[in-house]
């Protein structure tokens, strides 16, 4: 539930309270591994890199980026650490 909200503040540009949902909803067991997508999406809207880039790193760990049709957000976590590391 606590994702679900997350991801509809996130469209609706509201990214500290979607932040705050998804990370609650982390906290809470969310066995869904587009989480730290999701996560690192917002920390990254609201200008935390840093973090973003370690949930993004987390992302790429997980199953939906080890399949042999990975999920095609994970070539955007990639880019997004490219270019943070530029």
């Amino acid at each position: 539930m606590r994702k679900l909200l997350g991801l509809e503040l996130s469209k609706a540009g509201r990214w500290e309270e979607a932040l705050a949902e998804l990370l609650a909803a982390e906290r809470g067991g969310e066995p869904d591994d587009l989480i730290h997508f999701h996560i690192a999406a917002a920390l990254a809207a609201t200008g935390r890199t840093t973090e973003a880039a370690s949930e993004y790193q987390r992302f790429l760990q997980a199953p939906a980026c080890a399949r042999a049709l990975p999920d095609p957000r994970c070539d955007a976590a990639r880019t997004f650490l490219h270019k943070f590391a530029e």
